[in-house]
């Protein structure tokens, strides 16, 4: 019985190394020609990637020499993917002149032939004093379906070791937002005395999609890290009280706006059909019955959901809604443009322990344009109160959308809202990380421009 046990566990082994080495390419040769409408706007994408060598780091990117500390970010996102937290901390600290190095966390999808024929690492810029890195393993694992092998701990590190020493880095960040990562990140405080910040901004038992091995090592990434960051009072909460050690060196900073990116708009009705929108993720914890309810009851509405929809939303149920529109995933800089035709937003969540401890992006980004809001009660939404309508039942859902509907012409209560949302941004969330790193167990040593010995 043994034996017949062993032998089962190394067939389901070679049948996930056989399925590692041939999903990146089954998908981007024969899946996503054949249903292009499902192809991820990361993979289109990759296509356009300007690629140069690990070796031009210096040369073609940071050629001024950086006193401040570098930040490299180990990420849960795909950079050009949906815009998340990631990535807006990494635009607010290159603005405050720190350097970043952001991985691509798929580690071989986006490289267009396999691995013994491509290149083992490539850089691309970004954004000013902001490089992509792309590390191609022999395996290309779901980055959200397993840890990761000591030999790939291995490669990772030394990649960014390598990346780090071209761009002569004196002193680095390394911000885990993935227990994957976990390992990679030791390795380079063991190499380089980096420090490591762990920035939990989601409750990740709450996925069904992340596997156990990952949820169990979130706990120890957190005790090795120097300092660690949650987006929610009550992520905060719940892990304190698994972990209260963790208390000494815990911050909430929660998620921003760059308000720049979000102009006030105007009203947009005028009389018309009201638009009732939505953008973000379409997935199991998004109340679709509610928005059912809503469209059925008030068929003189349209509701506009913007983003792409995970496996587990029923998107069925509203598909035959002649007032439900549809529009998949768009560029972050597309949605100020699709939230100038609203005259409502909404942040229909289900009230879970994931949404509790969600601290919604897209909050600060409708509040910043000054629309009416209206919201599940959620702890952290309920923050700003006198700015939001909430609900707790589709019927109070209509009812407080009918409310914010009378309310969305008055210019004045726009501007409350977007006075609101100018105080939450992320340069300000960038200098309380910065704070926070002055005053960890290890602060840094190079924030008055000098340099640490």
């Amino acid at each position: 019985m043994a034996q017949r046990g062993t032998t089962r566990g190394l067939g389901n082994r070679l049948l996930q190394t056989i399925k590692e080495i041939v999903r990146p390419y089954y998908l981007r040769w024969i899946f996503f020609r054949i249903s292009p409408a499902r192809c991820p706007r990361a993979f289109i994408a990759w296509r356009e990637l300007p690629t140069k060598p690990l070796h031009s780091l210096r040369q073609e990117f940071f050629s001024e020499e950086s006193v401040k500390p570098d930040f490299v970010f180990l990420p849960m996102v795909d950079w050009h993917g949906p815009t998340q937290r990631s990535q807006q901390l990494a635009r607010g600290l290159s603005r405050l002149s720190h350097r970043c190095l952001y991985l691509n966390p798929h580690l071989g999808r986006e490289f267009a032939h396999p691995f013994p024929l491509s290149e083992h690492a490539v850089v691309t810029e970004i954004d000013e004093r902001i490089v992509e890195l792309h590390v191609h393993l022999p395996l290309e694992p779901v980055f959200h379906h397993r840890l990761l092998h000591p030999a790939e701990v291995a490669r990772v590190a030394g990649t960014l070791a390598t990346a780090l020493t071209k761009m002569e880095s004196h002193e680095q960040v390394v911000v885990v937002s993935f227990p994957i990562w976990s390992e990679v990140a030791r390795e380079l405080k063991a190499r380089l005395g980096s420090t490591i910040v762990y920035d939990c901004h989601d409750l990740l038992e709450g996925f069904g999609n992340v596997s156990q091995d990952l949820v169990a090592r979130e706990c120890p990434a957190m005790a090795e890290s120097d300092l660690v960051l949650f987006s929610a009072d009550w992520l905060m909460k719940h892990h304190l009280s698994k972990q209260p050690q963790l208390a000494v060196k815990s911050v909430v900073i929660r998620n921003g706006v760059d308000p720049a990116d979000f102009p006030l708009a105007a009203a947009a009705t005028a009389g018309n059909r009201p638009t009732i929108g939505y953008v973000g993720h379409l997935s199991g914890w998004f109340n679709a019955e509610w928005v059912k309810h809503a469209a059925m009851l008030r068929p003189e509405w349209q509701f506009v959901l913007v983003g792409p929809t995970a496996p587990d939303f029923p998107k069925s149920s509203l598909m035959n809604l002649d007032n439900v529109k549809f529009t998949g995933e768009v560029p972050y800089a597309a949605v100020p443009k699709w939230l100038e035709t609203f005259d409502v937003a909404v942040i229909p969540f289900r009230v879970e322990p994931l949404t509790l401890g969600t601290n919604p992006i897209k909050l600060y980004e409708y509040l910043a344009t000054g629309i009416p809001v209206v919201s599940s009660i959620l702890p952290e939404v309920e923050r700003y109160r006198e700015s939001v309508y909430f609900a707790a039942s589709a019927g109070e859902f209509v009812s407080q959308i009918e409310h914010a509907l009378r309310e969305a012409p008055d210019p004045a209560a726009r501007l409350r809202r977007r006075e609101v949302a100018r105080t939450e941004t992320w340069d300000a969330r960038c200098g309380a990380l910065l704070d926070s790193l002055q005053t960890c167990s290890r602060p840094l040593g190079l924030w008055s421009g000098r340099v640490a010995h």
